[in-house]
């Protein structure tokens, strides 16, 4: 049976330069295709796709065309009603989900800057 990830990209990686931003959201992707074993549900936070264009139009933009383009994700458009007990463990940026995950007894791994 299938792990299930729920990934969360904070608006945080506008604002770092192009190789820790975008590109480790780019390797993080091309990890979790390497395991035929994980299923992926990606998130945003703040869910607010147009706070995301108030901080950066062109790199936010280049974020959803990457994700629209991965085949296999579930993009969430609102973690308002998120279960935690849907998922096996939390990894991204770091988010309310956390605490919503831990209290549940869920592992969440925050992403590295590098």
């Amino acid at each position: 049976m299938a792990k299930k990830i729920l990934y969360c990209i904070g608006a945080c990686r506008l604002t770092e330069d192009e190789d820790k931003g975008l590109g480790k959201v780019t390797r993080t992707l091309l990890e979790f295709k390497k395991h035929d074993n994980i299923e992926v549900d990606v998130c945003f936070f703040p869910d607010d796709l147009d706070q995301w264009r108030k901080v950066d139009m062109k790199a936010s933009n280049e974020l959803f065309n990457l994700i629209a383009q991965e085949d296999g994700l579930n993009v969430l458009r609102s973690t308002a009603n998120l279960d935690p007990d849907a998922y096996d463990a939390y990894y991204g940026d770091a988010s309310p989900l956390v605490l919503k995950m831990t209290e549940k007894k869920k592992p969440a791994m925050l992403a590295s800057r590098d």
